[in-house]
């Protein structure tokens, strides 16, 4: 079974070779690489043509500390003729794919060593739909480790999961054409949420298999996941989507109310992260008036998370 492999990118010049590297180290024989420049103004082109030119000699750079690399996955790249967002450069990928199976991989981020070697022989045994797994953050795993099999454990994702918040990584997902196909692939309104959005859609209709064992090193920063003012308003729309009339959540009513709060329990430590104390004290007020006015309370340190936030506790 083929994988096409897909590689949204934007401004990526710095990033993209060690993303590269990652996906010519997979033992795995059947494979393609397709990288989707969304309208970047710096070098992101310039780098992955030579790279591919490098692969087409048969020379792959090594940019990281992976063992030998011995593959020589065809790259193709797509341009977008403008920025047009991480959604429609995924769509575009997806379309353009040969593959009966999608793997992501952000331009940032890095897989390990026999990732999908151990996705697709879970897949095989299993009969998942799609497969996803635990990251580690690039910055704080200074050693590249292959991925180990022993001692993982598996869950299923059903939709229900998705409460809460989105339970997935997308740098570590593999998935079927078909069934992104009849999920209605990414929804390009949405800029930071649209994986969650996608995911929802999916765990719905299809078997999604978590394994619980990091197989991508991602690089956390300041993009829009991480900035309230940006992420909330799309998140929010996200859950109004999923909770709307023929929604996937549409029959899980009663817990809206619980989702909103988690979302914006998340938003005031972003804005506090930020060092902006009114807005992730005003967040954390409707957090928690949205979860007391739930059917369904969570329990969270909120006294101690309101004096932290109005700088009276350091804990």
């Amino acid at each position: 079974m083929r994988i096409s492999v897909i590689i949204p990118a934007y401004n990526s010049a710095k990033t993209i070779e060690q993303a590269l590297d990652s996906v010519q180290a997979q033992n795995y024989p059947d494979m393609e690489i397709i990288v989707v420049d969304d309208g970047s103004t710096d070098d992101t082109v310039g780098v992955v043509n030579s790279y591919s030119l490098s692969v087409n000699r048969g020379k792959v750079p090594k940019s990281n500390n992976y063992e030998p690399i011995t593959n020589d996955i065809p790259i193709q790249l797509i341009r977008l003729p403008k920025n047009a967002g991480v959604a429609a450069a995924r769509n575009a990928g997806i379309k353009e794919a040969k593959g009966e199976w999608i793997a992501f991989l952000d331009s940032d981020d890095v897989w390990m060593k026999g990732k999908i070697e151990v996705q697709m022989r879970h897949i095989a045994l299993s009969g998942a739909d799609m497969v996803c797994a635990e990251v580690l953050d690039f910055i704080q795993s200074s050693e590249r480790m292959p991925v180990g099999e022993k001692g993982i454990t598996v869950s299923v994702l059903k939709v229900d999961q998705f409460i809460s918040a989105n339970p997935v990584a997308t740098s570590t997902v593999i998935i079927k054409k078909a069934v992104l196909g009849d999920a209605g692939l990414f929804d390009e309104r949405f800029c930071g949420p649209e994986d969650y959005d996608l995911w929802i859609r999916v765990a719905s209709k299809s078997n999604i298999h978590k394994l619980h064992a990091p197989m991508v090193y991602y690089r956390s920063g300041n993009g829009i996941s991480m900035d309230d003012r940006r992420f909330l308003p799309q998140v929010l729309k996200v859950l109004d989507k999923a909770y709307g009339q023929g929604g996937a959540l549409a029959r899980y009513q009663d817990r809206y109310k619980i989702s909103v709060s988690n979302q914006y329990w998340n938003a005031a430590w972003m804005a506090y992260n930020r060092v902006d104390r009114p807005t992730a004290i005003r967040y954390l007020i409707k957090a928690y008036w949205l979860n007391i006015t739930s059917r369904h309370l969570i329990r969270r340190k909120w006294l101690e998370t309101m004096l932290r936030y109005c700088g009276l506790s350091k804990v």
